[in-house]
């Protein structure tokens, strides 16, 4: 009976109690908020960060995001300020939390109201007696509240004009084809395609020069 009871004792051990949060309840379509996973850990354990080579040795914490087009997951899973150190066991360095594990997740809200389910995956270890357990739990985050779309810019157009002046005037800003445009509404032109405007002024010239 004492082996069943220490047996089971064993299993249900949880060395690691998690608390959440959100970084922002409010916020614009567009923006990015923070989910946040806190890990208090029982004197002489340690948890196994998320920033090593998963291919190391030991688990290395992880969440899965079920999807869901009211959000996007921008970018993996942030460790803040998690300890390294090196193991002859494994053959490499690996990162760990004691005491307290901060955990944060990037999120970009789309629509209003997002319910955002994880799944997180660890492992746990203790000093002690070197006895190492599978750390687990399911979350959901909710109550993020879109309160506006994102600010639109209003284009500014290439050539500006002056306010309350007429679509034929010129000023300082009009363009080259503009001014142009409205040379050639001045100019008139002799059948053989000659400006005719110069041509009466040679005539002036030639009349009344002398």
């Amino acid at each position: 009976m004492l082996g069943f009871s220490s047996s089971l004792i064993a299993q249900i051990e949880k060395p690691v109690i998690w608390s959440t949060a959100i970084s922002k309840k409010e916020v614009k379509a567009g923006e990015i908020v923070e989910l946040i996973f806190t890990a208090q850990i029982k004197s002489g354990w340690y948890l196994y960060s998320s920033d090593f080579d998963p291919n190391l040795g030991p688990n290395v914490t992880e969440i899965e995001i079920e999807k869901d087009p009211s959000f996007e997951v921008v970018g993996k899973l942030i460790s803040v300020d998690s300890k390294k150190k090196y193991d002859s066991l494994w053959g490499g360095e690996y990162r760990y939390f004691k005491g307290t594990g901060v955990f944060k997740q990037k999120i970009k809200v789309l629509k209003d109201s997002p319910v955002i389910q994880v799944s997180l995956n660890a492992q746990a270890c203790t000093d002690v007696s070197g006895k190492c357990v599978p750390v687990s739990g399911d979350f959901t985050f909710e109550g993020i509240k879109v309160t506006a779309g994102p600010a639109k810019e209003t284009p500014v157009p290439a050539n500006p004009k002056t306010p309350g002046k007429s679509t034929g005037a010129l000023d300082k800003n009009s363009s080259v084809a503009e001014l142009e445009l409205e040379k050639s509404k001045l100019i008139t032109r002799t059948p053989d395609g000659k400006d005719e405007s110069i041509e009466v002024l040679k005539t002036f010239v030639r009349k009344w020069g002398n």
